[in-house]
């Protein structure tokens, strides 16, 4: 199989597929063969990404009409959604899903726009499909997300068939997902991490089902609904599964079809992780790691026991098609320093970027390589540890500090739901934001006693804000930039 148009027509059209997948086949080869009349070719298509299957339809179509997709939220603000989509001319979407003011801003830079309604009345052109999809290599780009960038503004990152092609045989080797598994997605399909869903659901046989947002706010009524779907498997952020610990939802009510349990993305915490896995002891629990850059993820940890409040969880060790570096500030290979991942599935590059392309991606020997900018090192057994960012360590009282350290020391107290440590060089001083359980600022001289106990005395914060509720961006995750204006 040398490209995902070939994975689209197994997955959805084979002999043992359901009537439902072999309709949507006939749905995604119609919509193609609409697009074949743009005469477009490797050309970026942007897909508005509702989380449905009309609109993996539309991604699957630009697939196999030879282009490469980039998923949008059109909740973003409408000047980044105009940045993002600087070299993009056509934008798909559903009756409905884009309001005036995208449209006005799509006539203003001459972007086509092109309904799902209007494309699935085409004629089906299968011969001009079959030639396509034979013409497809595994360096052709097959989709295109958006990541955060330091200067503020979002990076296309591409990425190639073959790369999905990599990850998808490598993790399916060590995770045999099948035709009896019901995966739940939970991110939106504007989100790299929603790829890994898609394409597992297509590679594995089995079904998929997209679960609605506001359940994230009602966690026993979520579980329900996984429990009525029959969901096995899942994929999610941290903070999604950290809200059920945070209300306890697992009191009321327990998944009954849940067999495992992969997060990604960001540190889970000890303390919400362990109790995920108090309740659930029959379900495996897998922390996996990977970054945009590549397709999929490259490591993973099998979670066996249950951990301290205040130790690291491994992000463990590559999966079969990927190397792992750890290199220190001079390039040289080191037991701790920052992760070069080499790996079939590390993506093209960024998209009309060659300075920053140069800058994170090589190729050495024929083989590809990606400098993550993520700090990591190695436990005693050999698998790999996350320590932070390079760009959340600081200099402070001469000490080579980093910030994930401190935040780890305080999730270890009881009281603390969420936190973020962030430091103000101007008046160097390391300050900590958190909330709690009770939603009551704790006594700032016994918190201070409580840290003094598990950190150095440069490491404790010298300043300290509670919020009832830090800000979150729109993945779950707190937003660092929001409370940077607090400093």
């Amino acid at each position: 199989m040398k490209n995902i148009a070939w994975l689209i027509e197994n997955g959805l059209n084979n002999e043992n597929a359901s009537s439902a997948k072999r309709e949507m086949y006939g749905h995604i080869q119609t919509l193609a063969s609409g697009l074949v009349n743009f005469n477009l070719q490797k050309t970026p298509i942007a897909v508005v990404a509702s989380s449905n299957f009309k609109t993996l339809e539309l991604m699957f179509a630009v697939v196999l009409s030879g282009n490469f997709y980039v998923p949008i939220d059109l909740e973003c603000p409408i000047a980044r959604l105009e940045t993002m989509l600087e070299g993009i001319n056509f934008i798909l979407c559903q009756e409905g899903e884009v309001n005036d003011e995208c449209l006005a801003m799509a006539e203003k830079t001459g972007k086509v726009v092109t309904y799902y309604e209007d494309l699935i009345s085409s004629v089906t052109k299968k011969h001009l499909l079959d030639v396509i999809k034979q013409n497809l290599l595994p360096s052709d780009p097959l989709y295109m997300v958006f990541t955060s960038g330091s200067t503020g503004k979002s990076k296309g990152v591409v990425k190639s068939h073959g790369a999905m092609l990599s990850f998808l045989e490598a993790f399916l080797q060590e995770y045999p997902i099948n035709a009896e598994d019901v995966i739940g997605n939970q991110t939106p399909l504007y989100f790299d991490a929603s790829a890994k869903d898609i394409y597992l659901y297509l590679a594995s046989g089995a079904e998929l089902k997209f679960i609605p947002k506001r359940l994230f706010s009602f966690p026993t009524q979520l579980i329900q609904h996984l429990n009525q779907e029959k969901i096995t498997t899942i994929l999610w952020v941290p903070s999604a599964l950290t809200i059920v610990a945070k209300l306890n939802a697992f009191k009321y009510i327990l998944p009954t079809s849940l067999k495992r349990v992969f997060f990604v993305g960001e540190v889970f915490r000890p303390k919400f992780l362990n109790y995920w896995t108090s309740f659930l002891p029959q379900v495996e629990f897998v922390n996996v790691y990977g970054s945009s850059e590549t397709a999929g993820v490259v490591c993973h940890y099998k979670v066996k026991r249950q951990l301290e409040f205040d130790e690291s969880l491994p992000i463990g060790k590559p999966f079969s098609n990927t190397r792992i570096y750890l290199v220190d500030d001079e390039g040289k290979e080191s037991k701790q320093g920052e992760i070069v991942v080499e790996s079939e599935a590390v993506a093209i590059g960024y998209f009309n970027d060659e300075v920053k392309t140069r800058e994170k991606f090589f190729v050495k020997g024929g083989k590809k390589y990606y400098k993550t900018g993520d700090l990591a090192k190695f436990d005693n057994e050999g698998n790999l540890v996350f320590t932070s960012r390079s760009d959340y360590q600081i200099k402070h009282m001469g000490h080579r500090i980093e910030l994930g350290d401190i935040e780890s020391a305080v999730y270890a107290l009881p009281e603390i739901t969420d936190a973020c440590v962030l430091y103000n060089s101007e008046k160097e001083k390391i300050k900590l934001f958190y909330s709690t359980a009770d939603g009551k600022a704790l006594d700032e001289v016994n918190l201070r006693a409580q840290l003094k106990k598990l950190l150095p005395d440069y490491m404790i914060p010298s300043q300290y804000m509670f919020l009832k509720n830090l800000p979150k961006n729109h993945n779950g995750k707190i937003d660092k930039q929001a409370l940077k204006n607090c400093l």
